[in-house]
C-alpha cells in the first residue's frame, strides 16, 4: 500500500483499499472516491476544452458516439454538413453498440451519442431524430424463401447470426421468442461488429435481425431479403442524447439544432444530402 494512499485514508478517517488474498481491492469507500475523482478530472477536461474554445475561437472538438447502423447510413453526411457549416471543427467519433455508448456517455469519455430510443433520465437530455424497423432477414437464396409458410417455429430451424446478449436487438428478438413459449434463436455467429451481418448472410445461410436499412439500401437490395412476419418487426427510435449539464463546444451545439430542424429531413434518405 503506498504512502499517498495511507495519507488520504488517514485524513478522511477510512479505509479505501483492503487486501484480498495477494492483492488488494477498493472498499466502497474507496469505489465512491474514485467514482467522484474520475467525475471531477472530466469536469477539469471540460473546464479546459471550454477555455481553449474560447481563447482559440475555433468551433472545438465534438466527441460523438454513434451506432454502427446510423454510422453506415448518416454518419458521412452529417460530418460533411457540419464541416460545411464549421470548417474548423474537430470530430471523434466511437462506433460502439447501445449498451457501449451509454457507458461511454455515462463515463464522460463522449459528448454525445446516436442511440437507440433511451432509457437515461434526469442528468440527460435526449432528442429524437430518426424512426426505423428492425427486421429478419436473410441472403435472397436462403431455402427459407422456399417455404410456403414461413413461422416463428420455422425461423428456429436455421442458424443466425446475431449481435451480444446485452445488446438492444438482441434481447427484444429472444423475448418474442419466450413470449411465444419458443427457445431463443441458433445463434451460430455472434458479432458487435453488426456492419458485418449483410455480408456475412449474403455468403452464408444464416438469419439476421437488424435494421431494415440494409435491405433496402442500393447495396443491400439484390442481395439480401426481408423475411416478413409481423411478429419480428421492431418498430425503434433513435435518440441524440447528451449530458444536461455537461460542456458541449460550438459544433456539438451546432450538431444538436441541425439534428432539431433538419435531421428528419437528412435522416429520411440513407446516404442522400442537405
Amino acid at each position: 500500500m503506498t504512502s499517498c494512499i495511507k495519507r488520504l485514508e488517514s485524513a478522511l478517517g477510512v479505509a479505501l483499499v483492503e487486501r484480498v488474498g495477494r492483492g488488494i481491492t477498493l472498499t466502497p469507500a474507496g469505489r465512491v472516491l474514485a467514482d467522484r475523482a474520475k467525475k471531477l478530472r472530466s469536469s477539469v477536461e471540460e473546464i479546459v476544452r471550454e477555455i481553449a474554445d474560447i481563447e482559440t475561437g475555433k468551433s472545438g472538438l465534438i466527441k460523438l458516439g454513434v451506432l454502427p447502423t446510423l454510422a453506415k447510413f448518416f454518419l458521412p453526411t452529417i460530418c460533411r454538413k457540419i464541416l460545411s457549416d464549421a470548417p474548423k471543427a474537430q470530430i471523434q467519433t466511437t462506433i460502439a453498440q447501445n449498451d457501449v455508448l451509454s457507458r461511454l456517455l455515462r463515463d464522460r469519455e463522449v459528448d454525445m451519442i446516436l442511440t437507440i430510443a433511451s432509457q437515461e433520465t434526469g442528468d440527460y437530455v435526449s432528442h429524437t431524430v430518426l424512426e426505423d424497423e428492425a427486421v429478419v432477414m436473410a441472403s435472397q437464396s436462403h431455402p427459407l424463401f422456399q417455404e410456403k409458410r414461413v413461422t416463428l417455429q420455422s425461423l428456429l430451424n436455421h442458424p443466425w447470426v446475431l449481435a451480444p446478449p446485452t445488446v438492444g436487438t438482441r434481447k427484444w428478438i429472444e423475448g418474442v421468442f419466450r413470449k411465444n413459449s419458443l427457445p431463443g434463436p441458433n445463434v451460430q455467429i455472434e458479432t458487435n461488429q453488426i456492419l458485418m451481418m449483410p455480408n456475412l448472410i449474403c455468403e452464408t445461410n444464416l438469419l439476421a435481425f437488424t435494421s431494415r436499412l440494409h435491405v433496402t439500401h442500393p447495396e443491400g437490395i439484390a442481395f439480401l431479403r426481408e423475411v416478413p412476419l409481423t411478429e419480428t418487426t421492431m418498430p425503434r427510435k433513435f435518440d441524440l442524447v447528451y449530458r444536461a449539464e455537461s460542456y458541449l463546444p460550438p459544433v456539438a451545439q451546432h450538431l444538436i439544432e441541425l439534428l432539431k430542424v433538419e435531421g428528419p429531413e437528412l435522416l429520411a434518405r440513407p446516404g442522400g444530402s442537405l
